[in-house]
C-alpha cells in the first residue's frame, strides 16, 4: 500500500510540474522525493518477498527433516537420482529407488554439484582411510552447524533445474579458447564504430559533415556484424543456455566462504571455493548484458554500438580470468554439499556413532546394528560378526522373520561407513571392503535370461571378484536364498559349491537360507557360523486363525522351526485332507 501511495504521489508531482511551471521548484522537489521513496519501497518490498520465500523454504525443509527422522517416506520428495541396474549392490540394498532408499534419506543436495558427489561416495569404491577419517571429522562439525546446513539445503533446493550435464557443458565453454581472440577485426570494428558514429553525428550537427554521415557509419558496422551474425547468435545462445541458472551455486559459495571451520578438510574445500564465488558473481554481471535480447532497446544498441560483440568480449575476458578455475571451486562446493548431507544424517540421528575403520581387521563386528531406513520406533538392532576369512555367517529362520532385512542392514551400514557417515549401530568395527550382493534379482525378457541364469551370472561375478588377484580390499558378500530358481536337490549342491569357492577365496560374508542342511558337512561345516531368527505363534494349536509375531532378534544356532504351513493357514488357505494331497488323480482313456 505504501508503495502504491508513493507511486500515485509521483504521478501527481509530475502532473503538478508540467501543469504549473511557475512552481517548478516545489513540484520538482516533490517529484524527486516521491520517486526516491518509491524506489526505496521497491527495494524494501523485494527484500521482504525474498525473506518470505526464504522462510517458506526453510519451513518446508524442516518439515521434510521431520519426515526423514520418522522415515515418513510418502512425505519426502521423489528421488531424482539414476542408479545403474547392473550395479553390484545398489538395487539389492536400496541405495536408490522410488520408495525407501538411502539416497532419498540423504537428499538435501543440488542436482548439479552435490548429487554426483554423494552418489559417487555411495556407489563407488571407498576413498583411502586417511580421507575417510577426515570426512568423519568434517561431518561431525557440520552436524552441529545447523544454520549453515539449512542455508545450503534451501539454496540446493532452488538449484534442481541445473543438471550435471548442463554444468559439464558450461565447463566446456568456460575452459575453451575465447572466440573473439581469433577475430581481432570484428572486435576492433565494434570498438571503433561507436566513436566514429558519435563523432560523425556531432560534426553533422554543426554542419561540418553531411547529415547522412552517422548513418553511413552505422551501416558499415551493421555490414561487418552481418558477416558474423550467425556465429555470434549461436555463441550467445550457447552461453545463455549453459551459464544461466547457477545463481543458487553462487549463493551457496557465498555461504561456504563466509563460514568458519576447524576441520582441515572443510578448510581446504573452503579455500578452493573462494575463487568460484567471485567468478560466478562476475558471470552474472556479464550475462546481465544479454538481457532483453530481441527487444527494441536491444535492436537499437546492436545497431549503434554493436552491443552483442561487446557482450561476447566481456564474456571472453571472464573466461580468461575465471574459466579454468571454476571447475575446482564447484567441485569443492559439491564435496561440502555431500558432507553436509551426511552431517544432516548425523544431526537427525544423534545416537549413531562413527565406525572404527581398521585396515588390518579381517572381520566386521557390530553391536545393536539396525536397518537405517526403518523408523526408530520399530527398528530392532542385533549384534553380528562377519568374518574372519575362511568363515561365513549362516542366517536361517522362517519366512518374514528378518533374514533379508539383516543383510540389507549390514550392507547399508557398510555403505554409510565407507562414505564417511555415522552408522545405525551402537558400535561398528570393520576393514574397508568391496561389497557384492545377490538379494533381489529378476528374470529379463529383454535379454532372454531366466531368474536362475540371472542369479548364476551374479554369483559368477561375485566369485570372480573374490578371486581377483589385484583386489585391494577384502570382499564382503551378502547372499539371500541363493539359486532358488531351480529344484531343491540341485540348488543345495550348487549353493554349497558357490559358498566353498567364496570361503576358499578368503572373502567374508553372510548367506540366508531355508535349507538347514546347507552347511551340515564338508568344508562348510567348519566354516559356517549359524545364527537364526524365529517367530511366536499365538492361539490354540491347529487353530487356522492363530496369530504370528516376530521379535527380529538374532539367536545363535540353526533355526528350530518353520512357518510356511502356519502362514498358509493364517491367510485362510487350509490344508486339504491327507488323502487329497497324497493321491494322484486317475487318468482315463
Amino acid at each position: 500500500m505504501a508503495r502504491l501511495a508513493a507511486f500515485i504521489l509521483a504521478i501527481l508531482s509530475a502532473a503538478w510540474l508540467f501543469s504549473l511551471p511557475s512552481q517548478s521548484v516545489a513540484s520538482g522537489v516533490a517529484l524527486m522525493v516521491s520517486v526516491a521513496v518509491f524506489l526505496v519501497l521497491v527495494g524494501v518490498h523485494a527484500r521482504a518477498r525474498a525473506d518470505e520465500r526464504h522462510a517458506r523454504d526453510l519451513s518446508a525443509l524442516n518439515e521434510r527433516g521431520v519426515a526423514r527422522v520418522h522415515r515418513d517416506w510418502p512425505s519426502l520428495p521423489m528421488p531424482r537420482e539414476i542408479i545403474p541396474l547392473d550395479h553390484p549392490y545398489a538395487s539389492d540394498l536400496d541405495v536408490g529407488g522410488t520408495t525407501a532408499s538411502l539416497y532419498r534419506l540423504l537428499d538435501v543436495v543440488s542436482a548439479a554439484t552435490g548429487r554426483p558427489v554423494l552418489l559417487r561416495w555411495l556407489l563407488e569404491a571407498p576413498a583411502p582411510l586417511e580421507e575417510l577419517v577426515e570426512r568423519q571429522k568434517a561431518v561431525a562439525e557440520l552436524a552441529a552447524a545447523v544454520q549453515l546446513r539449512e542455508e545450503l539445503a534451501v539454496l540446493a533446493g532452488r538449484g534442481h533445474e541445473v543438471s550435471p550435464e548442463q554444468l559439464a557443458a558450461f565447463f566446456d565453454w568456460a575452459e575453451s579458447e575465447p572466440w573473439l581472440r581469433t577475430r581481432p577485426v570484428l572486435l576492433w570494428t565494434a570498438r571503433v564504430i561507436p566513436f566514429v558514429t558519435l563523432a560523425a553525428g556531432v560534426l553533422a550537427l554543426f554542419g561540418r559533415l553531411p547529415s547522412t554521415a552517422p548513418l553511413l557509419s552505422i551501416v558499415a558496422g551493421l555490414f561487418v556484424l552481418a558477416r558474423h551474425r550467425t556465429a555470434i547468435t549461436e555463441h550467445l545462445t550457447s552461453v545463455l543456455r549453459r551459464g544461466t541458472g547457477l545463481r543458487p551455486q553462487r549463493r551457496m559459495l557465498d555461504v561456504l566462504t563466509a563460514a568458519r571451520f576447524t576441520s582441515p578438510l572443510l578448510q581446504r574445500e573452503q579455500s578452493s571455493a573462494m575463487t568460484g564465488s567471485a567468478g560466478l558473481r562476475a558471470l552474472e554481471r556479464s550475462l546481465s548484458l544479454l538481457e532483453g535480447q530481441g527487444s527494441l532497446v536491444h535492436a537499437i544498441l546492436a545497431a549503434l554500438v554493436l552491443w552483442d560483440v561487446h557482450a561476447l568480449s566481456w564474456l571472453d575476458r571472464w573466461r580468461v580470468r575465471y574459466g579454468r578455475s571454476l571447475r575446482a571451486s564447484l567441485a569443492s562446493l559439491g564435496n561440502v554439499e555431500a558432507l553436509a548431507a551426511l552431517g544432516t544424517l548425523a544431526h537427525d540421528n544423534p545416537a549413531w556413532p562413527f565406525p572404527e575403520l581398521q585396515p588390518a581387521a579381517n572381520s566386521l563386528t557390530a553391536t545393536m546394528l539396525g536397518h537405517p531406513l526403518i523408523a526408530p520406533v520399530t527398528r530392532v538392532g542385533n549384534d553380528i560378526t562377519v568374518g574372519p576369512t575362511g568363515t561365513l555367517l549362516l542366517v536361517t529362520g522362517s519366512n518374514m522373520s528378518g533374514k533379508s532385512t539383516l543383510l540389507r542392514a549390514m550392507g547399508l551400514n557398510v555403505v554409510l561407513a565407507q562414505a564417511g557417515a555415522p552408522v545405525c549401530a551402537r558400535s561398528l568395527t570393520m576393514p574397508l571392503v568391496e561389497v557384492r550382493t545377490s538379494i533381489r534379482l529378476a528374470d529379463s525378457l529383454e535379454r532372454g535370461v531366466s531368474l536362475f541364469m540371472a542369479e548364476l551370472q551374479r554369483l559368477k561375478e561375485i566369485v570372480d571378484a573374490a578371486r581377483a588377484r589385484n583386489r585391494a580390499r577384502p570382499l564382503l558378500y551378502l547372499l539371500d536364498e541363493i539359486l532358488h530358481g531351480t529344484n531343491t536337490a540341485e540348488r543345495l549342491i550348487a549353493a554349497r559349491a558357490v559358498l566353498v569357492h567364496l570361503v576358499r577365496a578368503d572373502a567374508i560374508g553372510a548367506v540366508t537360507t531355508h535349507d538347514l542342511t546347507l552347511a551340515a558337512d564338508g568344508a562348510l561345516a567348519t566354516a559356517a557360523r549359524p545364527v537364526h531368527f524365529t517367530e511366536q505363534v499365538s492361539g490354540a494349536p491347529g487353530d487356522g486363525a492363530a496369530g504370528m509375531t516376530f521379535d527380529y532378534r538374532l539367536r545363535p544356532g540353526l533355526a528350530t522351526s518353520t512357518n510356511a504351513l502356519k502362514l498358509l493357514a493364517l491367510v485362510g488357505l487350509a490344508l486339504p485332507d491327507a488323502a487329497e494331497t497324497s493321491s494322484t488323480p486317475s487318468m482315463t482313456q
